[in-house]
C-alpha cells in the first residue's frame, strides 16, 4: 500500500537461496548466519584453493623433471640455486644471472629442503601465483561456482603444468605474466596497488627472459580498450600516465631488489649488460642455429594451432550470446601475442613457434581465452552449482584421457579437429533454439581445450625406467656441484672429459651443470671418424691447457680407458678425488684429476707410466 510504513508484515519473506555462493557469503542469503561464519568461511575457501592443486596432482602425477634427463638449459638454471657463486668465480657473470625471477626463488626454497622437495615447493607456488588472481577475478565477474570452475581449469591445464616442468624460464614467467592479466581484468582496489603489483611482476617477467617484454608490451592494448570504457580523453590520458608511472615505480623496485641482492653478495651491479648482449646476438641472426626451416615441422607442432581454433571458438559463441569487455580483451590480447610470434617467426627468421621455451610463452594468454570461453559455456547452459560440476567433470576426464600410453598426440589431434567442425556446426544449428541446447557443445568444446594438450602427454604416465630415475638424477646432479671444488680455493681451471657418444644423454646433462659448451673438452660437433677417446688436436691442446680435469663415465673402464689416453699422450695428472652417483638405472662415475707439473712423487700417471 503507498505510503504504509513498512513492518514485518509489508515485507515479503525471502527464501534462502540453495546456490554455493549464498553458502560462503551470508549477505546473499536470508538466513543469518552466526557471527563469525563469513571469516570461517573465507579460511575454509582458502584451505580448499591450498590443497586441490596437491590432490589433483595426487590423481594425474604429473612428471615435473622433463629437462633433467636429456635436457642441458634446465640444469643450468637448477643448479644454480646451489653454485651460483663459484659459477661466477670461474666464468665471470653468466648471461642468465639477470633471471633472479628464477634464481631467486629456486635458491630460497634450496636454502631449507633437499632439492627434489625444493623443486617440488618451487612448482606449487608458481601454480598458486598462476591460479589464484584467477580464481578471484573470476568471482567478480561470474560469481562463485564458475569461480572454482575456472581454478580448476588453470590447475588441471596440461599445458601449465607442462610449462612448469623443469627449471626454465618459463617455469616462472608464465605464472607471473598469467597472474598479471588476471589482476588487471580483477581491478581490485586501491588502483595505485593493483599497478605497483603489476610492475612489480613485469619486472620478474623480463628478468626471467627478455622475450616477456613482447607479451607485457602486447598487453597494454587490452589496457587501454578496458580503460578507455565511458571515458572522455583527458580521464583516460590522465588515469593511463597514473598507472603508467605505478607500473613502472613496480618495475624499477624489481630490479632495485635483484641488484642490491647481487651487489651485495657477488659485488655486481650491471646485470643487464651480458643478457642485452645475448639478446643482440639472437636478434641478428643467432636464432638460426636452432631454426628449421620452411613450413614442414608445423605439422608434427600441433599446438601452435590451438590459439587459432580458441579464437575461432570464441568468435563461434558470440553468434550465441554477447560477450563481455574482459572476455573481448583476453582474445585481443591472443590475437596481438599469436600475430607476433607468427610475424616474428616466419618474418624475422626467429624460432618463438618452433622452440618450446619461447612459444610456452603464449600460454598465459591461451589460458586466459579459455577462461573466458568456458564462461560463455556457462552462462549459456545456466549458471549454477550443477553447471559448474558438470562442466569441471569433463574438464577433469579430458585431461585424464592423457594418462592414457594409447591416447597419442596423432590419434587425439584428428579427434580434436573433427569434433572442433562438428561443434561450429552444432552452434550454427542451435542458434536459434534454447540455450540449454548448447550441452551439444560440451564435449567438442572440452576436447578442443584439451585435445590439443595432447602432444605434451609426456607430463603424465612416464613409467620409462630412465622417467622413474628423474627425481634421483635431479638430487644427484644438486650433490654433485656440492661435492667439488669451489674457485677461490685453488683457483685452477676446470674442464669434463667424456665420451660424446653416450646413448643416454645423463653424460652431457650432468656436465651442463658447469655451463656446458665453456668446460667441454670434446667438442658437441666432433668429427664422426673420431673413436669414442681419441683426441683431435685442438681437444688435445684444450686438454693440456686445463688444470682440473673431471672425467665422467657410465662404465669404470672408461674411466681407465682416458687415464691410459692421458698418459699415453704424455700428460702427468694425480687423482684428488673420486665418487660414484647412483641415480635410479643411471650411474655416473666421476674422477677428478690434478693435471699439469706436478711434484714427482705425486704423480699417478706420466708419459710411459701407468694409469
Amino acid at each position: 500500500m503507498e505510503g504504509a510504513p513498512l513492518t514485518s508484515a509489508t515485507i515479503p519473506e525471502v527464501q534462502p537461496s540453495v546456490f554455493p555462493i549464498n553458502r560462503v557469503f551470508p549477505s546473499a542469503s536470508g538466513e543469518c548466519r552466526p557471527r563469525g561464519w563469513g571469516q570461517r568461511a573465507r579460511v575454509v575457501e582458502l584451505f580448499l584453493l591450498l590443497v586441490l592443486p596437491l590432490g589433483l596432482y595426487g590423481v594425474y602425477r604429473p612428471y615435473f623433471l622433463l629437462g633433467h634427463i636429456s635436457g642441458l638449459d634446465a640444469t643450468y638454471y637448477a643448479t644454480s640455486y646451489h653454485n651460483l657463486g663459484d659459477m661466477i668465480n670461474r666464468f665471470g657473470q653468466p648471461y642468465y644471472l639477470v633471471r633472479f625471477g628464477l634464481i631467486f626463488p629456486g635458491a630460497f626454497f634450496c636454502s631449507f629442503l633437499e632439492p627434489y622437495t625444493a623443486a617440488l615447493a618451487l612448482r606449487y607456488c608458481m601454480m598458486l601465483v598462476a591460479s589464484l588472481p584467477v580464481f578471484y577475478m573470476s568471482r567478480r565477474l561470474s560469481g562463485t561456482s564458475f569461480a572454482w570452475l575456472a581454478y580448476l581449469f588453470v590447475v588441471s591445464s596440461s599445458l601449465l603444468i607442462r610449462c612448469l616442468s623443469n627449471d626454465n624460464p618459463e617455469l616462472v614467467a608464465v605464472p607471473y605474466t598469467l597472474a598479471g592479466f588476471s589482476l588487471m581484468l580483477w581491478n581490485p582496489r586501491p588502483r595505485w596497488v593493483l599497478y605497483l603489483i603489476l610492475g612489480l611482476l613485469l619486472g620478474l617477467s623480463v628478468n626471467s627472459n627478455f622475450y616477456l617484454i613482447a607479451t607485457w608490451g602486447l598487453m597494454t592494448i587490452p589496457y587501454l580498450y578496458l580503460t578507455k570504457e565511458n571515458r572522455t580523453l583527458l580521464p583516460f590520458l590522465t588515469q593511463v600516465g597514473k598507472d603508467a608511472l605505478w607500473v613502472l615505480g613496480g618495475c624499477c623496485l624489481a630490479e632495485l631488489f635483484g641488484m642490491l641482492i647481487y651487489y651485495q653478495a657477488y659485488g655486481i651491479w650491471k646485470l643487464w649488460v651480458p643478457t642485452i648482449t645475448m639478446v643482440r646476438w639472437l636478434a641478428q641472426g643467432g636464432q638460426k642455429n636452432w631454426k628449421i626451416e620452411g613450413w614442414e615441422w608445423v605439422t608434427n607442432q600441433y599446438v601452435v594451432f590451438l590459439p587459432v581454433v580458441l579464437l575461432v571458438f570464441h568468435g563461434l559463441l558470440r553468434l550465441l550470446r554477447p560477450g563481455s569487455r574482459a572476455g573481448t580483451a583476453a582474445a585481443l590480447w591472443l590475437a596481438l601475442v599469436y600475430g607476433f610470434h607468427v610475424f616474428y617467426e616466419f618474418v624475422c627468421g626467429g624460432n618463438v613457434l618452433l622452440f618450446h621455451l619461447y612459444s610456452f610463452f603464449m600460454v598465459p594468454a591461451i589460458l586466459m581465452l579459455g577462461v573466458f570461453i568456458l564462461k560463455d559455456v556457462y552462462l549459456l547452459l545456466g549458471e549454477g552449482r550443477a553447471t559448474a560440476a558438470a562442466l569441471g567433470a569433463c574438464l577433469l576426464g579430458a585431461n585424464l584421457l592423457l594418462k592414457y600410453p594409447g591416447w597419442t598426440g596423432g590419434k587425439s589431434i584428428l579427434w580434436v579437429y573433427g569434433l572442433s567442425a562438428c561443434a561450429g556446426l552444432a552452434i550454427l544449428a542451435i542458434r536459434n533454439f534454447p540455450a540449454r541446447r548448447a550441452l551439444l557443445l560440451l564435449v567438442p568444446l572440452a576436447i578442443t581445450l584439451f585435445g590439443l594438450e595432447s602432444c605434451y602427454q609426456n607430463i603424465y604416465a612416464r613409467t620409462t625406467p630412465a622417467a622413474q630415475s628423474g627425481p634421483q638424477v635431479y638430487r644427484g646432479i644438486a650433490e654433485f656441484v656440492r661435492w667439488m671444488p669451489r674457485y677461490e680455493d685453488d683457483c685452477r681451471r676446470l674442464n669434463f672429459w667424456y665420451s660424446p657418444a653416450s646413448t643416454s644423454n645423463i653424460l652431457d646433462t650432468w656436465q651442463s651443470s658447469y655451463l656446458w659448451s665453456c668446460t667441454r673438452i670434446c667438442s658437441a660437433n666432433r668429427a664422426t671418424s673420431l673413436r669414442p677417446f681419441d683426441l683431435s688436436s685442438e681437444e688435445e691442446q684444450r686438454l693440456r691447457d686445463t688444470e682440473l680435469l673431471g672425467l665422467l663415465a657410465e662404465r669404470p673402464e672408461d674411466l681407465a680407458t682416458m687415464k691410459a689416453t692421458l698418459t699415453q699422450k704424455g700428460i702427468p695428472y694425480r687423482v684428488e678425488r673420486r665418487r660414484d652417483f647412483v641415480c635410479g638405472r643411471f650411474h655416473i662415475y666421476v674422477e677428478l684429476l690434478g693435471v699439469g707439473p706436478l711434484p714427482e712423487e705425486e704423480v699417478d700417471g706420466v708419459a710411459g707410466g701407468a694409469p
